[in-house]
């Protein structure tokens, strides 16, 4: 930059002759801008910039604009798949660096590995075709055990069943979350009938089908009764959900009943089962004794949750910045830590009760801190995160325990058989527990096909009795128990291949049709 004084009386020329020096004046067409500045001097400044500078501006604007622009990267399946095979190589480096040989090829953290991946993609591919992720899930674990793909061996047989105990723990406290209080207290008397007599008239009904059929043990006959009553929040309250926003059933709070007694239906189903398991397991004790025992456990589960939820409700304070990750946290890590550790004590169902009841009444105490949480329970919204990574470690970890070529075809022939006697029950029951709900025959219809779906509950659980089976065959267990154990296990497989793709199907094509329309 130039500068010209004409007047330069005021100032000494000699006190700085390197910054001041007396110019001509510019001519008229320099290009030169006159201005005076404060002290009255005329200044001429050259307005051209550093041509050098000037390019160096601009690149670094158009620097900014690309990043800025996420260089044209546009927002498209491939660029989301592109995104995923990076991150999945930055997991297997992690794997390599922490488990070294059995991070490779044919190694149990590699067959793990590629278990997850490939149950990730099925999900999303049978997502596309409007099927229920977890049923591609389920498939692959199947296809890759039967063909030898994947296979365990060593501790990571035992680190694949706490797995699945984690999921549970997952399952178990978003159930409790998905419980509304003000639901309950409304239709109090039509949601416990329609969530507690269908799930025990297909438990009855299955465990006889079950005894006779098969001659399988009562105790094991109720067992497999009350694995395959549960339905599934997992296939079922994602459609209901659809059907909602779009007006279909509002009329009556169809969505809201089904949702809310599923909820109820889950829990009931998965403490008779723990009931019934200790029962099976509990060497030494009489029928009696098991069944104290287990009221004993079921309360003690209450108390324990009830603990807990105090505790959840208390900390962190509701103003603290980073409240939402931490009740998630406190909720989350404490249902996953009952689950866990009462299942390592043989009380199994402390912990599942535990876990519902913590998540319940924490909810109560968070939505009367904070009304805006009965809409959207930001710790829900957290835990549904968590569960769309844990899915398919619960579904290919299960599906991947049956291999295809050690069934008979009879077992399926007969599990087909148990399946239908007990869906048999549930309608029927179905039936009976919504007269004076105030549902037309079509409304009627409609729950009934929502109220059979099966999938996440008989995934988290059919495995447990296998489980003890093998973890205590060298003290207790016989043949036997091993394959009734098995039997349970396939039979709920069944009912998952069976009912979860039917069922999402009909949900989705006659729920316009059953349904009233709510402008």
């Amino acid at each position: 930059m130039m500068v010209h004084l004409n007047d330069v009386t005021d100032v000494q020329q000699n006190s700085e002759p390197a910054l001041i020096k007396e110019l001509p004046p510019p001519s008229a067409d320099s290009g030169l801008d006159n201005t005076f500045c404060k002290h009255g001097w005329e200044v001429q400044v050259e307005c051209t910039a550093d041509s050098d500078e000037s390019v160096s501006n601009g690149e670094e604007k158009r620097w900014i604009g690309w990043v800025k622009r996420q260089g044209g990267v546009p927002n498209s399946p491939l660029v989301d798949s592109i995104f995923h095979l990076i991150l999945l190589l930055l997991i297997w480096s992690f794997l390599l660096a922490v488990f070294r040989d059995e991070a490779l090829p044919e190694g149990n953290v590699f067959n793990i590995f590629i278990l997850l991946v490939l149950s990730n993609i099925a999900g999303i591919l049978f997502r596309l075709i409007k099927l229920p992720g977890l049923f591609g899930m389920l498939l692959t674990g199947i296809i890759l055990r039967s063909t030898d793909v994947y296979q365990l061996s060593g501790p990571f047989v035992e680190i694949s069943s706490i797995a699945r105990e984690f999921s549970l723990a997952i399952i178990l406290t978003k159930a409790g979350l998905a419980l509304d209080p003000e639901i309950l207290r409304k239709k109090a008397f039509t949601v416990v009938k329609l969530s507690l007599l269908p799930c025990i008239g297909e438990s009855i009904a299955a465990a006889v089908g079950a005894h006779y059929i098969v001659g399988m043990p009562w105790l094991w006959a109720i067992l497999l009764g009350f694995v395959l009553s549960p339905i599934s929040p997992a296939v079922v309250v994602p459609t209901l959900i659809s059907l909602k926003e779009r007006g279909y059933g509002e009329d009556k709070g169809i969505a809201t009943l089904v949702i809310a007694a599923s909820a109820i239906d889950d829990v009931f189903s998965i403490v008779a089962f723990g009931v019934v398991l200790k029962m099976i397991f509990s060497a030494g004790e009489g029928v009696s004794t098991t069944i104290i025992n287990g009221v004993v456990d079921l309360f003690g589960g209450i108390l324990a949750g009830l603990t807990w939820a105090l505790v959840s409700s208390l900390l962190p304070n509701q103003t603290d910045i980073a409240v939402v990750s931490k009740r998630s946290a406190m909720l989350g890590f404490g249902g996953v830590s009952l689950v866990l550790g009462t299942s390592a004590l043989n009380h199994s169902v402390i912990g599942s009760m535990g876990s519902i009841t913590a998540s319940l009444f924490a909810n109560i105490a968070w939505c009367a801190q904070e009304p805006s949480n009965l809409k959207h329970n930001p710790v829900a919204n957290v835990l549904s995160v968590v569960w769309r990574y844990t899915e398919p470690m619960l579904f290919a970890m299960v599906g991947a325990e049956i291999d295809i070529r050690a069934i008979p075809p009879s077992m399926i022939v007969y599990g087909i058989a148990i399946l239908a006697v007990g869906l048999v029950g549930r309608v029927l029951v179905c039936y009976l527990a919504l007269f004076g709900a105030g549902l037309n025959m079509r409304e009627t219809i409609f729950v009934v096909l929502a109220w059979l779906p099966k999938a996440t509950v008989q995934a988290a659980i059919s495995a447990q009795a296998l489980d003890i089976v093998r973890a205590r065959k060298d003290v207790i267990a016989s043949q036997d128990q091993l394959e009734l154990a098995k039997w349970i296990l396939n039979t709920a497989i069944l009912s998952i291949v069976i009912t979860a793709p039917i069922g999402s199907i009909a949900i989705n094509v006659l729920g316009s049709r059953l349904l009233n329309k709510t402008i």
